[in-house]
């Protein structure tokens, strides 16, 4: 084989190998620009969990609001949007609590992103109720917060809201509950929803459309804590010290963020009604919550099988119980 040939296959080979490291490159960056892509769009869905949760650790609440305006600014189709328009809600009535227009238009955007569907229907209802209770709270414009509860009540629909609890059982795998037990899920909802408006009338001093609404929500549902501490509130302002420590025994366990308070109030009721001291208060409670907690697990003696092991399964109820 003399030179020319040599050469030529040799140059050969050189380009071939040069081809299939070119090639070889080539798919490497492909490769490496798609993880990278990748690693962007992750970051990118945990990057508005971030800045969200990121709003809570800011205190000062001018700050915090620009935090939340940032945030939806930022990231438009985020699912905190909602969250986010909520929280701007209480950073405006706190920044300016004497401002009727901004809280107005901080409450125009809360609802009116929301659609027909029955979720967005429930999500429009809560942030009613949601707005009526922070001004509640904040005891600050409640000539509105009485028409966002009014307004939460009269866009609250039983079917709508039957069926959309019916989607949600399904799509979580569940037994649908029997429409007995929709039924009664929907009167519980309703009496939660009219006792803010029922408690906006005690402090409007409109006491006995108050007290009638709160009536009906707390014969519905005796665990709905805002009721019963609202009656309890009648009751004591009457001079009926006993009816009012009844009506807050039971509020007690399910107040919620409010227990202290609720706390404090029993424990002045109750030194009202026993000489000044708080001697047998513990025992009391402890009878009420047998009273009103019913026990949903059946207990039953265990019996063992034939496949009975030597394991041992330790149980958690709640995190700490171990």
């Amino acid at each position: 084989m003399n030179r020319k040939y040599k050469l030529i296959i040799f140059i050969s080979v050189i380009l071939g190998v040069f081809l299939i490291l070119l090639f070889i490159q080539n798919r490497y960056q492909q490769n490496k620009t798609q993880k990278l892509a990748e690693k962007e769009a992750s970051q990118g869905l945990k990057a508005d969990q971030q800045a969200f949760y990121g709003t809570y650790a800011v205190r000062e609440p001018e700050k915090k609001l620009e935090a939340l305006e940032k945030f939806v600014k930022d990231f438009p189709d985020s699912s905190h949007i909602g969250s986010a328009r909520r929280e701007i809600f209480k950073a405006v009535i706190k920044v300016w609590p004497d401002n009727q227009e901004k809280m107005l238009a901080a409450a125009d955007r809360l609802v009116e992103f929301s659609g027909e569907s029955e979720s967005q229907i429930s999500e429009k209802v809560n942030n009613y109720q949601f707005m009526a209770r922070e001004l509640l709270a904040a005891g600050i414009f409640l000539d509105d917060a009485e028409r966002f509860a009014s307004k939460s009540l009269e866009t609250f629909d039983k079917q709508q809201f039957i069926e959309y609890q019916k989607k949600q059982y399904a799509e979580w795998q569940k037994d649908i509950p029997s429409d007995e037990e929709m039924d009664e899920k929907y009167r519980k909802e309703l009496a939660a929803f009219s006792t803010t408006l029922g408690r906006i009338y005690l402090e409007k001093g409109r006491t006995a459309e108050g007290e009638k609404i709160l009536l009906d929500a707390y014969e519905v549902d005796p665990a709905i804590a805002q009721a019963a501490i609202g009656l309890a509130e009648i009751a004591e302002d009457r001079g009926e010290n006993v009816k009012a420590l009844d009506y807050l025994t039971g509020a007690i366990f399910t107040a919620g963020y409010g227990v202290e308070d609720a706390r404090k109030r029993l424990e002045t009721l109750y030194r009202k009604t026993h000489n000044g001291t708080l001697d047998g208060m513990e025992t009391m409670l402890d009878s009420a919550y047998k009273r009103i907690s019913t026990n949903p697990v059946k207990v039953e003696k265990y019996l063992p099988s034939s496949s009975r092991s030597e394991r041992v399964v330790l149980a958690e109820f709640y995190t700490g119980a171990g």
